[in-house]
Parts: C-alpha cells; sequence; structure tokens
C-alpha cells in the first residue's frame, strides 16, 4: 500500500511542475508584451520556453506625417505598423524634423520590398538560410524563421520587380508630399530595429536617383534620407 507520506511527496512534486509551467507561460507572456513581438511563436514545455523569431529584412521610414497620413498612401498590399518609443527615438535623433516612426512590411517582414521571391528556385530562402548560417541560427530556429517569411507569398504572384517598384513609387510620392525623410533598411530578429555602432551620418538620395537606381538606391544597415524633389 501506498503510505500517506508518499501520496503527500507526490502531490507535492506534480503541484511543483505546474507552477514552473505556469512561470514559463507568464514569462513568455511578458516578453511577447513588453517587446511586442507580434511574430514570434511561443513553444512551452515543463523545462523551458523557446521563442522562435522572424529573421528577416524590415524598412523603417521616420516621417513628418503621421501614422495614419502614410498608411494612406501606402500601395495596397504593404502595411504600416507602429514602433515602440525606444526605436522611434533611434531615429529621431538621426531626423528631429520628423514626428512618426513607422516600419513598412508585406506579410512578417519586408523582404519583398528589397528581394525578389523565386517560388520555383526559393533563391530568396537560399539567400535568407545564407544569413542565418552566417548569424550560427539552429535549424529550428531557421525552419519557423522561413515559415515566417513564406507568409507573404501570394496565391497569384506579382510580376518580379512589382514590390520594389510598388515602394519605390511610394517614397517619390512621399518626398513630394512630406519632404526629406529618413529611411532605415535592417536585417533582424522580430523586427528590432539595431542600428550597427558606430552611426555613420545619414546620406542623402534625390529623388532622381531613386529612378535612375531604383535597386541600389537603399542600402542595408546605412541611415538615408530622401530628400524633397525640386519644385518645377
Amino acid at each position: 500500500m501506498t503510505s500517506d507520506k508518499e501520496v503527500d511527496s507526490g502531490t507535492i512534486r506534480r503541484a511543483g511542475i505546474f507552477q514552473n509551467q505556469n512561470r514559463i507561460r507568464i514569462t513568455c507572456y511578458l516578453l511577447l508584451v513588453t517587446c511586442h513581438l507580434s511574430p514570434v511563436t511561443c513553444y512551452l514545455s515543463p523545462v523551458t520556453c523557446h521563442l522562435s523569431l522572424i529573421l528577416c529584412y524590415f524598412l523603417y521610414l521616420a516621417t513628418p506625417l503621421t501614422l495614419s497620413e502614410v498608411r494612406s498612401m501606402l500601395p495596397s498590399g504593404l502595411r504600416a505598423d507602429a514602433v515602440s518609443k525606444s526605436e522611434q527615438g533611434m531615429l529621431l535623433q538621426h531626423h528631429p524634423e520628423a514626428q512618426t516612426v513607422v516600419q513598412i512590411v508585406r506579410g512578417a517582414c519586408s523582404c519583398d520590398l528589397v528581394r525578389a521571391r523565386k517560388p520555383v528556385t526559393r533563391e530568396d530562402e537560399a539567400h535568407l538560410r545564407t544569413r542565418y548560417r552566417q548569424l550560427g541560427l539552429p535549424r529550428d530556429q531557421v525552419i519557423v524563421a522561413l515559415e515566417n517569411h513564406r507568409r507573404a507569398v501570394e496565391q497569384r504572384p506579382r510580376p518580379e520587380g512589382y514590390w520594389p517598384e510598388a515602394i519605390n513609387g511610394f517614397v517619390l510620392e512621399h518626398a513630394r508630399n512630406a519632404g526629406p525623410s529618413l529611411y532605415f533598411l535592417g536585417f533582424s530578429y522580430h523586427g528590432a530595429l539595431e542600428i550597427p555602432r558606430p552611426v555613420a551620418p545619414p546620406v542623402a538620395v534625390a529623388p532622381g536617383e531613386i529612378s535612375t537606381a531604383p535597386t541600389t538606391w537603399l542600402v542595408e544597415n546605412q541611415l538615408t534620407v530622401v530628400t524633397r524633389p525640386p519644385r518645377t
């Protein structure tokens, strides 16, 4: 027969495991809330909390316009999301004329704005795998990151170059309406803004350069100010 003492000790052990699982769930919830990681997937086990973060390109814009005004100008299919106050401060200090900082994405990231998707050859995913390998990302994290990247794959794919062309059109229209604005393209976990140190001064790009070099004006990890076009 099982003694009362053994029953009590078994109950206590089960209660301890349950409490640990609750602590893990609470920790994951606080991370999600504190970091604003909407694309995060949290896998819970009795032992550990595993955060699988998206790791892709993300485009930021510091603008004199409001969030609503930016959203009204974006082409259909693109989205402008507000960023945290700390991220706002990181870009606004380099462009005080701005009042709003947004992240411009399609699906879960901004990859489509800078690299064409290749649903057959998967060249875009090969590029991401190379970046992940350079960062030493574990295989399970690579799988989840690629799944998040694929969230923007369309049922009826647009012609190659459609989205870079669309964002360039937005940038030109935005420059005419808002004046000089700051852009930053980064490659980071869950879209967290990370500006490399030391920070180089912003590079000025005229709208004419975007028209003549639509695929090269936006450089990764470079603060870029697109100026207002000359009045005609």
